[in-house]
């Protein structure tokens, strides 16, 4: 069983450096990957109510792992390395919210999963909003992105081409600041653009709502990168997204 929430002076401490427990949250090393470590700060694999408050400062590999379900994170500041993950997910009834992440690798990457909310958060620097790293036979559906702001970042939806997988129902909401890439799908992962794959099926990506992302001179407004015509399918409604700052056909 995890360990009762925090009390409230101790989830507004900085943490910093390598894994802690909720209950002891000492002051830990600092520094970016060392040696040995391989998990992020919070590790959830039993269910959950809520976790909020705290600042995660240079985890190494990934701030915050979620496994269990019917969880609801609020108000976390990640300020993390370099090929770091903000919010690492694999589980079924999750809402991340108002929160902030700086400095890593994907601010959320979801790996699967049913019924994931991302809404009213601040992402900056890094790779985006993942839908990936995903392994055989898994189901990603019912994502919900919703008024974030993005900023500095290369990529929006990016699933690995592994096999016999399905992401379906994925819906973005207000998304902005994004740059390099405007929207970028693609089935070729880990390279861009590269080598294409067949085994996630992408089915039904929707952008709702006001959706502008301004890119850089040098940005492409989207990429769409798929293997074939039934890996990626169902209904693709892109009608609310706007993307500015490159001439059109870029």
């Amino acid at each position: 069983m995890l360990p009762p929430a925090p009390r409230e002076e101790d989830a507004q401490e900085t943490l910093e450096g390598v894994r802690v427990t909720l209950s002891t949250l000492p002051k830990a090393v600092e520094g970016c990957h060392q040696a040995g470590i391989l998990s992020g700060y919070f590790y959830f694999s039993d269910n959950r109510r809520q976790l909020y408050q705290p600042k995660i400062v240079n985890s190494p590999e990934r701030a915050i792992a979620i496994e269990g379900s019917s969880l609801t994170v609020s108000g976390i500041t990640v300020d993390n390395c370099v090929n770091t993950d903000g919010f690492d997910v694999a589980a079924n009834d999750v809402t991340i919210e108002s929160s902030t992440v700086a400095n890593q690798d994907d601010c959320l990457a979801i790996n699967r999963g049913t019924n994931i909310v991302f809404s009213g958060n601040t992402c900056s620097g890094g790779h985006g909003i993942s839908v990936g790293s995903i392994s055989g036979d898994t189901t990603v559906s019912n994502v919900q992105i919703t008024g974030n702001a993005v900023t500095s970042r290369s990529s929006v939806f990016r699933p690995p081409p592994c096999c016999g997988s399905t992401v379906s129902s994925v819906v973005y909401n207000k998304l902005s600041g994004i740059t390099e890439f405007g929207v970028l799908i693609d089935q070729s992962y880990p390279s861009t653009l590269g080598t294409l794959g067949t085994g996630v099926v992408i089915n039904t990506v929707i952008f709702f709502g006001t959706n502008t992302i301004a890119v850089g001179s040098s940005a492409k407004r989207v990429e769409v990168n798929c293997g074939s015509t039934s890996s990626c399918d169902g209904t693709w409604n892109w009608a609310e997204l706007t993307i500015t700052g490159v001439p059109q056909g870029r």
